[in-house]
């Protein structure tokens, strides 16, 4: 380790830290790209080639360097999703990691002293909560109404966090092109409370009807015995959502009944008690059946006892 950063040093004119916090990331990816290039290539050159090895990009935009998120600590991958678009996920090296966590509990402490009332709800990157808890509060009911936000994180920015009077030094410390990027540590506790004030009056809007409502992340969902108050809840949603600068994804708007089968919220069949899905049975079944063939496969073992968890249904351990 120490070889590459001195490399890095020498031929690359970073400093020591840049250095580390680099190698931090993907030391084997570095060093081998170091190897190909040799000694004579820039600064520029290198981070090209960076770009190019496994869907990997480094964001170079002026405003990272400003608040420290630079194409020394913060690299981003694209990731294809099920509709043919790429996700972009950013990748933290430890130190950055360890400062957006610090940041992302003042964020949490901030939204527990001033929208308290918003955390009863919420069951996404919260202690002791998850989507276990999220699909249990829905447990006997006839229908779901289910909503996701478009783009939850990318839309939430300076702006949204100003509104909820969070530190201006905090806010111009978590953000990437006035967004909060997916993979950033600080970006949940940032969109969480984002959409603090549009849970609020989601509550209001529900009061005194048999609605339960949770939202993990960007998924909403609402639950109720009567099917026509969830209809004429919808546009009512939608136009809480623009008031506070939220878009929802119309594509994966659906209302799910009971007397067609278990409801699926946040990945869980849900009936008078929580079920694991036929598809996540599926494909445990044929994990462990590729386990056998490949018993020395680590990377299979490890999606093996991932999927053995959560197919296991815990809540988190108080």
């Amino acid at each position: 380790m120490e070889q590459i950063q001195k490399t890095l040093v020498e031929n690359f004119g970073l400093s020591y830290r840049q250095a580390a916090a680099l190698t931090d990331t993907h030391p084997c990816k570095v060093w081998r790209d170091i190897k190909k290039s040799g000694r004579n290539t820039s600064i520029p050159q290198a981070i090209e080639l960076l770009k190019s090895k496994a869907g990997l990009a480094v964001d170079k935009d002026k405003t990272n360097r400003k608040v420290g998120i630079t194409a020394v600590n913060a690299l981003k991958r694209a990731i294809k999703k099920k509709d043919g678009t790429y996700r972009i996920i950013y990748i933290q090296n430890p130190w950055l990691k360890k400062s957006l966590r610090a940041k992302a509990e003042k964020i949490f402490q901030h939204h527990a002293e001033n929208f308290p009332k918003s955390l009863y709800h919420l069951h996404g990157f919260v202690m002791n909560r998850n989507c276990i808890t999220n699909a249990k509060q829905h447990i006997s009911k006839k229908f779901t109404l289910s909503l996701d936000f478009r783009n939850f994180f990318d839309t939430v920015g300076k702006q949204h966090l100003q509104r909820m009077k969070l530190d201006e030094k905090i806010i111009d410390k978590i953000l990437i092109n006035n967004q909060a990027k997916q993979g950033l540590s600080s970006s949940p506790a940032a969109a969480n409370l984002a959409a603090a004030r549009f849970d609020e009056e989601i509550l209001q809007l529900i009061a005194g009807t048999d609605i339960v409502y949770t939202r993990y992340a960007d998924d909403l969902n609402f639950s109720s015995d009567n099917l026509e108050l969830l209809k004429s809840l919808r546009p009512r949603i939608n136009k809480l959502a623009r008031k506070f600068h939220f878009r929802i994804n119309h594509e994966k708007t659906r209302i799910q009944s009971a007397s067609y089968g278990r409801r699926i919220i946040t990945g869980v069949a849900v009936d008078s008690e929580l079920h694991v899905t036929r598809r996540d049975q599926r494909k445990l079944r044929a994990l462990q059946h590729r386990l056998k063939k490949e018993p020395r496969n680590r990377l299979l073992k490890s999606k093996v006892r991932g999927m053995r968890e959560w197919c296991s249904l815990k809540e988190p351990k108080v």
